[in-house]
């Protein structure tokens, strides 16, 4: 589980890290942990960021962030892979509260084997799941979706996504520079909303050298994260 650091909503809420927002008595990142906990699928959790006593028992290993996304990633993955060479990796951030053991499970079960699954969630799941909360969406051709905060990755799969992590990141915000990552075509088809999900894998896996896949989840808790005050507001976790 990749934490984070300080933010606008953890400064609002005075705490010192978005992970330990906290949420009906417990930081943010405790509910989480308890899923993980509670999930077949998952037999080792990292957790890579400012902790807090109410949950050092729900993670096998806690180390302090890294300077940078990859450098967060390559010390949490690094920790499981130490006890677990050759199993896939599962990585989080630590602001997805409504996440479930359920919803864990039917992805790590569920999802085909390849190097890199992303979950997205189409809006009309999101907004059945959770009304009232007001989502980034992006119009593709197959319709609406957000994103999720959950993805699954090869062990071989590690170091390439480390090798562009940090640029893709940084160029998120930056037109240009994504054109110049992904294409000037399928940037313009984006805008557009035309651009189709095998063409967004197809350009994926050129610019990361692996196989991945969109994979559209019916479970919004994948994607349903904490990014505002308003996001807190009446508040209901899953039962488990």
């Amino acid at each position: 589980m990749l934490a984070g650091g300080n933010d606008d909503l953890s400064r609002e809420t005075g705490v010192t890290s978005k992970a330990l927002v906290p949420i009906q008595g417990k930081p943010m990142a405790y509910h989480i942990l308890r899923a993980l906990e509670q999930s077949e699928s998952v037999t080792f959790v990292s957790y890579v960021g400012q902790g807090d006593p109410s949950f050092t028992h729900l993670a096998d290993a806690f180390l302090p962030a890294g300077e940078t996304m990859a450098a967060t990633l390559a010390l949490g993955a690094g920790a499981a892979l130490a006890k677990h060479p050759e199993q896939p990796l599962l990585i989080l951030s630590a602001d997805v509260p409504w996440l479930t053991p359920n919803a864990v499970d039917t992805l790590v079960q569920k999802t085909p084997d390849v190097d890199l699954i992303y979950p997205v969630i189409p809006k009309e799941v999101s907004e059945k799941q959770f009304p009232g909360q007001k989502r980034t969406y992006i119009k593709i051709a197959e319709g609406k979706f957000t994103g999720g905060n959950v993805i699954i990755i090869s062990v071989e799969m590690l170091p390439k996504l480390l090798k562009v992590l940090d640029q893709v990141y940084a160029a998120r915000k930056n037109p240009l520079a994504l054109a110049r990552l992904f294409g000037v075509d399928i940037i313009f088809k984006l805008l557009l909303g035309i651009v189709t999900i095998p063409e967004l894998e197809t350009r994926a896996k050129k610019l990361l050298g692996a196989d991945l896949k969109a994979w559209i989840s019916d479970d919004a808790s994948l994607g349903a994260d904490v990014d505002k005050a308003s996001h807190l507001q009446g508040i209901v976790l899953p039962n488990f």
